[in-house]
């Protein structure tokens, strides 16, 4: 009996030195840095004829609701994603030469930050949707397959 108490013992003493390593573990990564003023002073020619993210994103969004208000004609249920915070929205060229903002290489190196909390979220809520559609889902959202030719056959 002493020796099952000593080998609980010492489990229970294994178990209580690794709580802080796991606290450690599941802490919050830190917030990424909002983007600096190099990343914003990257402007390229064709720029002004692009949208801005924030164009882009209001346009996703509408692209989103209009399919969700379309898929129950179909007897379909759409999930539509949710939207990106503007502050959140990167400048057009933020990675287009790797890293270029002081704070990002400090604290990530030569890897590019992670997106931002809105823009993550809405990405992780994006893959999660296309890996649970349909087969039926997937045909009446052709259009935004990847291939083109694929889209225009699943719109005919």
């Amino acid at each position: 009996m002493s020796e099952m108490s000593a080998r609980r013992r010492r489990r229970v003493a294994a178990l209580l030195a690794a709580l802080p390593l796991a606290a450690a573990c599941s802490s919050p990564p830190p917030p990424v840095p909002p983007p600096g003023e190099q990343a914003r002073a990257i402007s390229l020619p064709f720029d002004r004829y692009n949208f801005t993210p924030a164009d882009l994103s209001v346009i996703e969004r509408a692209e989103d609701l209009l399919v969700g208000d379309c898929m129950p004609s179909r007897g379909l249920a759409w999930e539509t994603l949710p939207p990106s915070a503007e502050e959140d929205l990167e400048p057009p060229n933020r990675r287009r030469y790797g890293v270029v903002e002081p704070e990002i290489a400090r604290r990530y190196g030569y890897h590019v930050a992670p997106d931002r909390p809105s823009v993550a979220r809405r990405s992780a809520a994006g893959e999660s949707r296309t890996a649970s559609l349909s087969e039926q889902q997937r045909r009446a959202e052709g259009w935004r397959y990847d291939d083109p030719l694929t889209a225009i056959a699943a719109a005919r």
